[in-house]
């Protein structure tokens, strides 16, 4: 991954930015995400449906789709991206 700029970013400042291209921010720096594969997006669903029928009716939830979610934060309080 690439991190661009090399100056740190905050949260609130990440989610003002457009949903052109996937950034992960680390220790306060922006890494632009590579693009997804055919194998990743396969496994990615099938862990889905695992953990999906594991968390069932628990408080927690699977979310498949990008969603920002800052460590620290409690179990369902993470936000999707806007337009997601």
């Amino acid at each position: 991954m690439e991190s661009v700029p090399k100056t740190r970013v905050s949260f609130s400042e990440y989610q003002a930015w457009t949903d052109d291209e996937r950034w992960e921010i680390i220790g306060g720096h922006p890494y632009a995400m590579s693009a997804l594969t055919t194998l990743h997006q396969m496994l990615s669903m099938d862990l889905s449906v695992i953990l999906g029928s594991f968390f069932r009716g628990k408080p927690c939830q699977v979310l498949a789709s990008p969603v920002d979610a800052p460590f620290g934060i409690r179990c369902g309080t993470a936000r999707p991206r806007r337009g997601v």
